[in-house]
């Protein structure tokens, strides 16, 4: 229930929707109808291990076919939304127009993923940002998720233990490339690899688009020790690379 103060400031100023800015009677985040625009994930039309969309309700346990072939380093990967036009705007607002206001909201949305996906992490750490594209944006938006994620779920984040030593380019069109394009640009420095030894690790991002900057982030956490790799991320963009 909300406060007093809170329910009289709401009053002198109502919340918007994040996407269309209609005013809305509780902070919700999205009005009804942009509501309906996003493509909510549910747990039983995923893969069970690299969460990926599928068109229909499969079971919990139904594998994509590229998990089948070969598993990811991390143990599951979930997202909130479908990457598609409509989730498009709050992501590219959120990550370079400077819309931090919207962290309350996708922070509940990643709260009830990680709560329902009955997880036992014991850290939440970002994927990094190269430095000098942090002080370009001035804020790495994965950071301020796991900031706030702390008070709903609870667990400890470290900060600068995973770090991007690389700045990497562009990611190209195809799964190899986009391999290639994060291969060593990721790293632990020693003196920070107890703090990972024989812990499972919450890694959030943002976007998870082909897996492999999560998977390269998972692989570099797991060679300093730790125990297991859960990826939690916003939006999922709904196709394979290949």
């Amino acid at each position: 229930m909300k406060s007093s103060p809170r329910r009289f400031f709401d009053l002198i100023i109502p919340p918007q929707c994040l996407l269309c800015y209609t005013y809305l009677f509780e902070e919700d985040g999205l009005c009804a109808d942009c509501w309906k625009k996003m493509t909510f994930l549910s747990s039983e039309a995923i893969c069970k291990c690299c969460g990926y969309p599928f068109d229909y309700t499969v079971g919990i346990e139904i594998l994509c076919g590229k998990c089948a072939r070969q598993k990811p380093s991390f143990h599951q990967a979930r997202s909130v939304f479908v990457y598609d036009d409509n989730c498009r705007e709050l992501i590219l607002r959120f990550k370079h127009g400077d819309a931090v206001y919207m962290v309350p909201t996708f922070t509940n949305w990643l709260s009830r993923v990680y709560k329902e996906s009955k997880w036992e992490a014991d850290l939440m750490i970002p994927v990094p940002l190269h430095w000098s594209r942090l002080l370009y944006r001035h804020y790495n938006q994965s950071a301020l998720l796991i900031r706030r994620l702390k008070k709903s779920i609870g667990l400890p984040y470290a900060m600068n233990i995973l770090v991007r030593h690389r700045r990497t380019p562009s990611q190209g069109q195809t799964l190899t490339n986009r391999f290639q394009n994060v291969k060593g640009a990721f790293m632990i420095k020693s003196k920070h690899t107890s703090i990972v030894a024989g812990k499972s690790i919450l890694l959030v991002d943002d976007v998870y688009t082909s897996g492999a900057t999560l998977t390269t982030c998972a692989d570099v956490l797991l060679k300093a020790g730790a125990k297991n790799i859960f990826a939690l991320s916003l939006a999922r963009v709904e196709k394979h690379f290949k």
